[in-house]
């Protein structure tokens, strides 16, 4: 499962129109991504808290379920953001922003990368704040370091690809670069520079050249193995529509 996409199933559950007192249609969304799930709705907090007790009724009736006390949160999404699915959910509000004349941003579902993912993520490279090379994987070839190195990023790119912020990212790329090479270096008793020397390349991407790193293991009758590694770019793939 790498993407928001595989464990949301997602649908407007219905549009209301509000009657002479209320402000215009009453549109709620629900996602589900067992055992999480996300109702979003355009109204008032009270309405919220509504939902809420009919959802706790709905539990202990049918279900016999108890709904935590704690963990049903009620968020406003322009000046909050609700954790969902590893995400960062909000919606956008920018009023300087005005592509053909018009606030075209505003409202729309906005989804991150929350920091501390980026922080936690980064840590395994890290040590005292600068990357490192990993003692622990100097006993694995060039090539399964080079697989696993990107193996490990590419499933965050993958399962992040659908967030606005997904240029962060590249960050944690440089970091886990610097580590990769710094472990070759080490395994093979070189400098980094001959690490860089010896495995760097440029990867075509739908006919863009991205400088990156690939280790080559020839084989007798078979087609040589390849690890790669930089040929991953970071483009949102825009799925909440």
């Amino acid at each position: 499962m790498k993407t928001l996409e595989s464990h949301v199933l997602r649908k407007r559950a219905c549009v209301v129109r509000r009657g002479a007192g209320g402000k215009g249609l009453l549109i709620q969304y629900l996602a589900c991504g067992l055992p999480d799930w996300l109702i979003g709705f355009i109204g008032t907090k009270d309405e919220a808290e509504g939902i809420k007790q009919r959802i706790r009724m709905f539990l202990h009736d049918e279900l016999k379920l108890e709904l935590s006390e704690e963990k049903p949160l009620i968020t406003h999404a322009r000046t909050e953001a609700a954790r969902f699915l590893g995400y960062h959910l909000s919606t956008m509000q920018a009023n300087t922003y005005r592509p053909h004349g018009k606030r075209s941003v505003n409202g729309k579902v906005e989804l991150r990368i929350p920091a501390d993912v980026l922080t936690k993520k980064s840590e395994r490279y890290l040590k005292n704040g600068k990357p490192i090379h990993r003692t622990e994987l100097e006993t694995e070839t060039a090539y399964s370091l080079m697989s696993r190195y990107q193996s490990e990023y590419r499933g965050l790119v993958e399962y992040y690809q659908m967030a606005n912020n997904l240029n962060r990212l590249g960050r944690l790329r440089w970091i886990m670069e610097q580590s990769l090479t710094k472990t070759l270096a080490a395994k093979l008793k070189v400098s980094v520079p001959r690490i860089y020397k010896r495995y760097q390349t440029t990867h075509i991407v739908d006919g863009r050249p991205y400088k990156g790193l690939h280790v080559i293991v020839e084989r007798k009758g078979k087609q040589p193995l390849i690890a790669k590694w930089g040929n991953i770019p970071l483009r949102r793939c825009e799925f909440w529509n």
